[in-house]
């Protein structure tokens, strides 16, 4: 189903930026731009621009891949009326399923000979909550293994979204991407979501993160719930 401008434009960001808009009027196909996705984060691995964490809930632990892209590709891909959000907006299930197959394209990618090393340095990662908001806490060092990493990959709950916090490479808080991001975005005039924001980031700033499922449990948030708050809303 395509996205008719008169439920989606870029009215608010030509305001600002014609080019930008006029980028995001011309934006591939949604499979299109998961292969360049992909490609980006085959390309982050060559040159370091990735990073992989662990964190636990409820004793069971899930990966994270955390990879940079160029910032046009994050808008398309976040932005634009066939890029991921949209397939949402669509309905609940297209979004489900456009992220199902994403999810495997990402594995299979990363499952080509080589391209993952047996063995992975990764942070650990503490999440707090002390009833005022969300808190990522860097706890050190780990090392996890190659089948870890596409095992909670290849999970129906595993998803992609933009980084919120940055995955460090120390102990200590992790450093908030997203907060100064939204407070300078254009607003994006999507029918049915009326606060809704079209980010994006500086170049430094330009992160997405692909979460694994917690392994043995349910998850916190299923992924019908958050496909229902995409639908809906159009953020999770």
């Amino acid at each position: 189903m395509a996205i008719s401008k008169l439920d989606w434009d870029f009215d608010d960001v030509r305001r600002f930026d014609n080019e930008r808009a006029e980028r995001l009027e011309g934006a591939p196909d949604f499979n299109t731009l998961g292969d360049q996705v992909c490609d980006a984060l085959v390309s982050a691995l060559s040159s370091g621009s990735i990073r992989f964490a662990v964190d636990s809930y409820r004793d069971a632990q899930r990966a994270i891949v955390q990879f940079r892209l160029h910032p046009n590709l994050y808008d398309l891909f976040f932005n634009a009326r066939s890029g991921y959000r949209a397939q949402y907006w669509i309905s609940a299930e297209s979004g489900l399923s456009a992220n199902k197959n994403l999810m495997r394209l990402v594995v299979r990618r990363l499952s080509l000979g080589g391209i993952l090393p047996e063995t992975i340095a990764a942070r650990l990662i503490q999440v707090e909550d002390d009833g005022f908001g969300r808190k990522d806490v860097d706890i050190g060092e780990t090392v996890v293994a190659r089948e870890f990493v596409l095992k909670s990959l290849s999970s129906d709950s595993s998803k992609i979204w933009v980084s919120e916090r940055l995955i460090g490479r120390c102990i200590g808080p992790l450093e908030d991407l997203m907060t100064e991001t939204l407070r300078s975005a254009c607003a994006l005039n999507v029918k049915h979501w009326p606060t809704a924001q079209a980010p994006l980031p500086q170049a430094d700033q330009s992160w997405f993160d692909i979460k694994g499922a917690y392994e043995g449990i349910d998850q916190p948030k299923s992924a019908l719930v958050r496909a229902l708050d995409l639908h809906n809303t159009g953020w999770s």
